[in-house]
């Protein structure tokens, strides 16, 4: 009987950021722009490395303190992404429903705050 490939983790990533936007810290206090807080990456499905997974939450997560329009965030993630896909999508918005085919090991989607952000590669 065949053994099935060790799924990688879903859940929750702690990335060190500094809040923009008067966003809420996990405890509830406001951020102010200097002032660093930690926000959570929930990861909702992933199907890449433990490398890709951190190197995308990061990514997203600077490109998010950078830009403040969800066009121009998911330009700049798909540019930086090229390190693993090339033919790559990005979607990134507060509310959007999808239903993707993609290759295997490329897929990930997750969320920052109330930001959803979804890559895949396909075709």
């Amino acid at each position: 009987m065949a053994k099935a490939a060790a799924k990688p983790a879903v859940g929750d990533f702690p990335v060190k950021t500094s809040c923009s936007l008067g966003l809420l810290s996990q405890e509830g206090d406001r951020c102010s722009r200097p002032t660093t807080c930690d926000r959570k990456a929930v990861m909702k499905n992933a199907n890449v490395s433990q490398e890709m997974q951190r190197d995308s939450v990061e990514c997203a997560t600077q490109e998010l303190e950078k830009y403040t329009t969800e066009k121009a965030v998911a330009a700049h993630i798909k540019e930086s992404d090229k390190k693993y896909s090339p033919t790559g999508h990005c979607i990134v918005g507060r509310n959007f429903g999808s239903f993707v085919t993609h290759e295997t090991k490329h897929f990930i989607c997750f969320h920052l705050s109330q930001v959803a952000i979804l890559l895949f590669k396909s075709g």
